[in-house]
């Protein structure tokens, strides 16, 4: 697998990889077998996880559309259009009121502020004595309750919080090569922005022995 300045070959038979350099005209060689390279252009799609099992994320929800086939540069391909959406954002978490120590006295109420003392009634003053013929006293309007109730302003409404902003879902078409089970074109739209990855050459048959081996000039690390 070439990408930009260097190269990864995998033996799988002699359990070791070989990294070239070319820049620096190096290649290292490992005995550890790394995990199978995966093909430049094809999305990472979620691993499914069995239902049921605690600590065990939901994975998100992946939809996949056939888009049928076509030809790219000389080649059938057909593509798919996958979609992703992202999982929900996760619940603000409440925070417990601490626990109470056994054996600990709860503390006490707040005592009741004391009653505002009563003014003392005002002494009842006789009505003078009515001269015969004469017409009563016009009453005296009463006056208004002081005690009554002040009402209060009505309250400003509250502002409700701004519900989260929702993320785009990631969306990947890839149209691969009938034959030769290789992505031709790769279009990839998220929140990391838009790639796009295109195959200019692919040379169909068995490659030569010489790109599995390290060309002369390299320096060999590790052995």
């Amino acid at each position: 697998m070439d990408v930009g300045n260097t190269s990864v070959i995998s033996d799988p038979t002699k359990a070791e990889t070989i990294l070239l350099d070319h820049a620096k005209k190096t290649a290292t060689i490992q005995h550890t077998p790394p995990p199978a390279p995966t093909l430049p252009g094809m999305p990472q799609l979620p691993q499914v996880a069995p239902p049921g099992l605690p600590g065990v994320p939901k994975p998100p929800d992946t939809k996949v559309e056939d888009l049928g086939k076509r030809m790219l540069q000389g080649h059938e391909v057909e593509g798919k259009r996958f979609v992703i959406q992202p999982p929900p954002p996760p619940a603000i978490p409440q925070v417990p009121a601490p626990p109470q120590l056994p054996g600990m006295p709860k503390p006490p109420a707040m005592p009741k502020p004391p009653a505002m003392p009563q003014a003392p009634a005002m002494p009842h003053i006789p009505a003078a004595p009515q001269m015969p013929g004469m017409p009563p006293p016009p009453a005296v309007p009463g006056m208004p309750n002081m005690g009554a109730a002040i009402p209060q302003a009505p309250q400003a409404p509250k502002v409700p919080s701004a519900p989260p902003v929702p993320q785009p879902p990631t969306t990947a078409e890839v149209w691969t090569s009938t034959k030769l089970k290789i992505p031709m074109l790769t279009k990839m739209n998220g929140p990391f922005g838009q790639v796009t990855q295109v195959c200019q050459r692919a040379v169909p048959g068995e490659p030569p022995l010489s790109h599995f081996q390290i060309p002369q000039g390299y320096k060999v690390i590790g052995a």
